[in-house]
């Protein structure tokens, strides 16, 4: 179930469209789920990815 969760939140990355409502679930799904590490750690790292510029976008994708 947690491998499920943190697939669906990477790969909410690539909605662009969605990206405001994305944060606001993420920010709200991140203090629901403050108990699991591994699951904020990856809301962390997607709130970051939606909030870089198109440039961090293109380059981390690369790599």
């Amino acid at each position: 179930m947690l491998d499920r969760q943190l697939a669906i939140v990477y790969e909410l990355r690539f909605y662009s469209k969605y990206y405001p409502i994305t944060q606001r679930i993420l920010i709200d799904a991140k203090n629901s789920w403050a108990n699991n590490l591994r699951l904020v750690e990856e809301i962390n790292f997607t709130l970051k990815y939606i909030n870089s510029n198109w440039v961090d976008r293109l380059i981390s994708k690369k790599y």
